[in-house]
């Protein structure tokens, strides 16, 4: 990978997940003040077991109480969803080389290099590869994750709605290449690392 394109994949890279938190924002366009979830009260949600609670620290900070795991999963997919979606759907198709669907022209020459390094085929592997309880994991997570789109999915975050995109329902494969494409990340800087490894031997 260039240098100038280990930089641009860098900055693109940041550049997503800033849209994603733009979504995060506290102030809101009056337009899109309800599509902030409640901060409170009693939610019924389809695919539950049992009753769970989600307490909020004075940071936002999510704690989840429920008896079982296959709740906790769902519902720790729902408030990644609720917290985080404009930042998962960013870097999801970040990940796909579709970046552009959401960020413009801009991103096409980004877009053409993530497609040649097709990481979603790298992802089907490792999802394939999973044991049936990993799978069973992240499907129930992704449940979590629809619930809060179909919920919400008329009262999408402004950075979504103002440029006219939808996110796709969850797949449980996309959590493996969302995993992918972190660590794909972290060899921007290969070359570099190469050198000052060569240079360390002599």
């Amino acid at each position: 990978m260039s240098r100038a394109f280990a930089f641009r994949f860098a900055s693109t890279a940041v550049f997503g997940s800033v849209l994603g938190l733009a979504g995060c924002q506290g102030w809101l366009d009056d337009r899109y003040e309800g599509s902030l979830p409640p901060a409170q009260g009693v939610q019924p949600l389809t695919g539950l077991g049992q009753n769970v609670s989600v307490r909020r620290n004075a940071l936002g900070m999510p704690l989840i109480e429920t008896s079982n795991f296959h709740d906790a999963l769902f519902a720790l997919g729902y408030v990644h969803a609720s917290d985080r979606i404009s930042q998962m759907a960013s870097m999801r198709l970040l990940a796909q080389g579709r970046l552009s669907e959401l960020a413009g022209p801009a991103a096409l020459d980004v877009d053409r290099f993530m497609r040649t390094v097709d990481l979603k085929s790298r992802a089907g592997e490792l999802y394939a590869a999973a044991s049936p309880r990993m799978k069973q994991f992240f499907e129930i997570y992704a449940r979590g994750v629809n619930a809060w789109l179909f919920r919400y999915r008329d009262k999408l975050p402004m950075d979504l709605a103002e440029a006219g995109y939808t996110p796709e329902y969850w797949k449980p494969e996309d959590s493996a290449l969302l995993f992918c494409l972190m660590n794909f990340s972290l060899s921007s800087n290969l070359q570099e690392e190469l050198n000052s490894l060569v240079l360390a031997q002599k």
